[in-house]
Formats: C-alpha cells, sequence, structure tokens
C-alpha cells in the first residue's frame, strides 16, 4: 500500500498542503507519487481530484493505483475525479489535435480555463479538490513558451485556498533550474525525487528529499523509496546499507 510513504512524506491527510511542487530529476520516475495521491485523495468520500495527464494516459494510473488497492476507473465514473488527456487527444488526433495544431497561448489559456472550471465544478458536491499536472514540464516540450508555462503555474498556484490544493510534477526537473526556481518559493511542501548518486540498487529505487516551509525558513529530510508491485517501501538513509 502507500501509506508509509504518503505518511512519511506528510501528505496522508484528507485536505492536501495548498501548493505541493514534486520535482522529478533525470533517470527517476516520480509517477508512483501521483498513483498514491490519487488513492489517498479518493479515500476520502468528500474528496474530489482533478488530473491532467501530461505525462502517462490515465490507464496507467488506473493500473498503479488497483496494484495499491484504489479503483479509480470506479471514481471516475462516479465523477469524483475529472481527467483531461493532451496524452490521449495528440494520440488520436496526431497534428490535427488541438494541443498541436492551435497557438501555444490559446492551448495553454484554454487548459486553464478547463481545468478551473473542472474544479468548480467538482466543488459543488465535495468538500476538498485537488488538481494534479502529473508533468507541467510537458508544455514546453509541446512548443509553448516557457514563460507563459510558468503564468499557467502561477495562476493554478492563485486557485489554492482551504478548498483546493495545487499538485505539480515536473519530469527532468534538473533540465528547467529557472523555471524550477520561479516556482520553488511558493511550494508549501516541495519533493525531489532522484537516482541515488551511489548507483543502483536492488533494495531501493531511489530517494525524495523532502522540504517543507514553516513560517521561518524550511525543514528538510530524506526519505529512501522502492517501488514494489503492490506497495512503496520507505527506508532511513543508512538502513539498507547503501549510500546516498
Amino acid at each position: 500500500m502507500s501509506t508509509s510513504v504518503l505518511l512519511a512524506c506528510e501528505l496522508n491527510e484528507q485536505k492536501l498542503p495548498p501548493f505541493v511542487l514534486i520535482q522529478e530529476s533525470s533517470g527517476a520516475d516520480a509517477s508512483f507519487l501521483v498513483a498514491c495521491l490519487m488513492g489517498s485523495c479518493l479515500k476520502y468520500q468528500q474528496n474530489g481530484v482533478v488530473l491532467v495527464c501530461l505525462h502517462h494516459v490515465s490507464q496507467h494510473y488506473s493500473s498503479a493505483a488497483a496494484r495499491l488497492g484504489f479503483n479509480i476507473s470506479m471514481a471516475r465514473e462516479k465523477g469524483r475525479i475529472i481527467i483531461t488527456e493532451p496524452l490521449a487527444d495528440i494520440g488520436e488526433q496526431f497534428f490535427a489535435s488541438k494541443y498541436l495544431s492551435k497557438p501555444k497561448i490559446e492551448v495553454i489559456d484554454s487548459l486553464f480555463e478547463n481545468i478551473k472550471e473542472n474544479a468548480e465544478h467538482q466543488l459543488q458536491s465535495k468538500q476538498c479538490v485537488t488538481i494534479l499536472i502529473d508533468n507541467v514540464a510537458a508544455l514546453i516540450d509541446l512548443g509553448c513558451p516557457q514563460n507563459a508555462v510558468l503564468q499557467f503555474c502561477h495562476k493554478l498556484i492563485n486557485l489554492s485556498n482551504d478548498r483546493i490544493s495545487i499538485v505539480l510534477k515536473i519530469n527532468t526537473s534538473n533540465l528547467y533550474t529557472n523555471f524550477v526556481a520561479s516556482l520553488d518559493d511558493y511550494a508549501t511542501s516541495n519533493y525531489l525525487v532522484r537516482k541515488m548518486i551511489s548507483g543502483d540498487f536492488q533494495e531501493v529505487d531511489g530517494k525524495i528529499i523532502y522540504q517543507k516551509r514553516l513560517d521561518f525558513g524550511h525543514t528538510t529530510k530524506t526519505i529512501l523509496y522502492k517501488v514494489g508491485d503492490k506497495n512503496v517501501k520507505i527506508f532511513q538513509p543508512g538502513e539498507v546499507g547503501v549510500r546516498t
């Protein structure tokens, strides 16, 4: 199950922090955190989720969540999760897809309005809503200007309040240093998921460096993780005898 990793990352409450930033370094895969967060949010009947798939299609998360004991498909049928799939649209329409054929600023503005409308729809019947984008950097890869994508992120962050949480994941975050730096200061909880510096190990997939913003400064801790077929195991640094 995902309970241990979410507990260690302080993401196990019904309402997530206002803005959660997940940085996925090159060679690492933080998709398990996305699946864990979705499952955890949907565990509470009064929670809703708005998911934007820019890295994996929704079927990937349905399969991953099922292995962790959550049923995303059923939640989708009941309207507890609303999924927007730019990747699927591109895969089906190719260059006719609006994400490739329309002006990039129009694409970003339309995507933001879609997300906002879906969140507002969820708020009509749900107590808390989590907006989750599984790779916001994909918009840059699609040709959207980096400044425009940054403005898009800031508009999303401005939606956060006592009922709405924002989760943004940035793939290959080490390639977008300035972009990430522009979001760092706004993050309530910041997670860097990376491979082990000392190499690959059978016992450990990588580490999560977690930084939590406090009233004065930050607190930081490191967690080692191993993703299994049906759970995510966590370890303290040095617990499994490998260098971090």
